[in-house]
């Protein structure tokens, strides 16, 4: 299995996760989107 890592710009994570599923068949592609956890203090 092949994976690729794209940068993308700071709050456009879920617009291009939306294009790249339009574009593709889910069972060809699979996306995340990694979120930092922030703890509070």
């Amino acid at each position: 299995m092949k994976w690729y890592a794209l940068f993308v710009e700071s709050g456009k994570e879920e617009a291009v996760q939306k294009f790249l599923r339009l574009q593709f068949d889910e069972q060809a592609l699979y996306s995340i989107i990694p979120k930092k956890k922030v703890t509070e203090r």
